[in-house]
């Protein structure tokens, strides 16, 4: 397969797979615009939009 589909929170998405010897070596998707104020992101920031922001993942 080079093309396959996911459902996620906001829609479904087509994503398009570059597969060399049989393994995906690159995933490619239009994700849409990004979200970048804090409040619409599950994150506490000092604020109010995040961009360039280091972050934790716990």
């Amino acid at each position: 397969k080079t093309r396959i589909t996911v459902s996620t929170g906001s829609g479904i998405k087509t994503l398009d797979l570059s597969v060399e010897d049989g393994k995906v070596k690159t995933v490619r998707v239009n994700m849409g615009s990004p979200v970048l104020e804090a409040e619409k992101i599950p994150v506490i920031s000092d604020t109010s939009r995040v961009i360039s922001q280091p972050i934790t993942v716990a």
